[in-house]
């Protein structure tokens, strides 16, 4: 019986090409629903989040929405280089 918010591991048959290719879909959905969820909670207990936007800057998000171009050295300190508009 398949999980309705899971992926049944066990009905996976690799030789099926286009059951394969659900299963990936289905796969990669599940994995971004937890990462926006992650983020969300993360937010929600007013910690920062970091990512790397489209210009391979790092970015520190605050959870009040405010962010900052950084930069982190080898023994871990982190610089601000600039504040970021808003999204």
């Amino acid at each position: 019986m398949p999980r309705r918010n899971g992926i049944n591991w066990l009905t996976l048959d690799p030789d099926d090409a286009a059951a394969f290719k659900r299963f990936a879909a289905l796969a990669e959905k599940l994995g971004k629903d937890a990462a926006k969820h992650a983020i969300a909670m993360h937010r929600k207990a007013g910690n920062p989040i970091y990512f790397t936007n489209a210009r391979g800057q790092i970015v520190k998000e605050l959870s009040d929405g405010r962010r900052f171009e950084v930069r982190v050295s080898e023994d871990g300190k982190e610089e601000i280089v600039r504040e970021l508009g808003a999204v």
